[in-house]
């Protein structure tokens, strides 16, 4: 198990799988800082332009992906936080986002998987085409979240090292700063009620 890849050692064995992580010999410096995050900035970039144009465009991949690196970014911000507040192990920054980058697996794959839906299966307007009723996109959202949750939660049992307890209140606080600024951004810029809301006229 060893040999593996990171990401399917945490996959497969969430909290043992990253304790052997935390254990091994640490790299340092700015690309193990940037590398994981990077990826997936990447991937981001290149899903959005897939869904706006049919296709990846690479000017619009690349914009897209600098205009979307404040999700990286922010996650980098909250792992960070999390952990001085709980007062976790201790590990050099660049170590520790690496590690907690190696559990984005599951969305890095919902999204590939939606991908795969725009270039296999076209519709007549450009994009990704909208889920119908009954579809399995709601199932599969789903389950690339519940995976998310059980990896995080591995990361902070078994990376950092902290009780049970602790840990859920590391995931509830994860989970409220991440996705609390990413529903503030929204609000702020006027993006999140009219999607929510504009179909019903409120």
């Amino acid at each position: 198990m060893s040999a593996w890849a990171p990401e399917l050692r945490v996959v497969l064995r969430p909290v043992s799988g990253y304790r052997e992580l935390a254990l091994e010999a640490e790299g340092r410096g700015e690309w193990l800082l940037l590398q994981r995050p990077l990826i997936h900035a990447l991937l981001l970039g290149g899903f959005l332009s897939l869904v706006t144009t049919g296709r990846v465009v690479l000017p619009l991949a690349l914009s897209t992906t600098v205009c979307w690196a404040f999700v990286p970014a922010l996650q980098v911000a909250v792992v960070s936080a999390v952990t001085k507040l709980l007062r976790a192990r201790p590990f050099p920054t660049p170590r520790l986002v690496d590690l907690y980058f190696a559990g984005n697996l599951p969305w890095s794959l919902w999204l590939l998987a939606l991908s795969g839906t725009v270039v296999f299966l076209p519709s007549e307007t450009p994009g990704l085409p909208l889920p119908s009723p009954g579809s399995l996109f709601p199932a599969s959202l789903l389950a690339a979240a519940l995976l998310s949750q059980v990896l995080t939660f591995g990361f902070f049992r078994g990376a950092l090292g902290l009780t049970i307890p602790r840990s859920l209140a590391g995931l509830a606080l994860h989970d409220a700063l991440l996705w609390g600024s990413i529903a503030l951004f929204f609000l702020l810029s006027d993006q999140l009620w009219p999607r929510l809301f504009g179909k019903i006229g409120i």
